[in-house]
């Protein structure tokens, strides 16, 4: 069982990652991603990320499906006010790339890897 403490530590970390990915869809220049196939693996990554994270602070199916909507439902949002900023504009295919990471995140929070940060807890200091 997570102790308290950690267990803040990883939610204010998780909650740091998804500032940053408001911020990079937001900021009228974001750093260029240096995937040679445009940006849509970014997107592909960096929601995978998200989920993968969340999915770990909450053993519970319906805990992570809460999050995987929520993450999608976010990555959409962010589409539509980019659209509304004007300095950028809203691309249906980020969002799909932003979804399909919430479920590539998902599926592999039901894997080993779901355990990365109990195991890390669970390592002597």
């Amino acid at each position: 069982m997570q102790s308290s403490r950690v267990r803040r530590l990883w939610r204010f970390l998780g909650w740091c990652f998804v500032v940053a990915a408001i911020w990079l869809s937001l900021t009228p220049e974001p750093p260029s991603a240096v995937f040679a196939a445009g940006d849509k693996p970014a997107h592909l990554l960096g929601y995978t990320t998200l989920m993968l994270w969340f999915a770990q602070l909450d053993p519970t199916l319906a805990a992570k499906v809460r999050v995987a909507l929520a993450l999608i439902g976010l990555g959409i949002v962010l589409e539509i006010l980019q659209d509304i900023g004007g300095v950028r504009h809203a691309d249906v295919l980020d969002a799909l790339a932003n979804s399909f990471g919430v479920g590539v995140g998902l599926l592999l929070g039901c894997t080993p890897l779901g355990c990365v940060l109990r195991r890390l807890e669970a390592l002597p200091l």
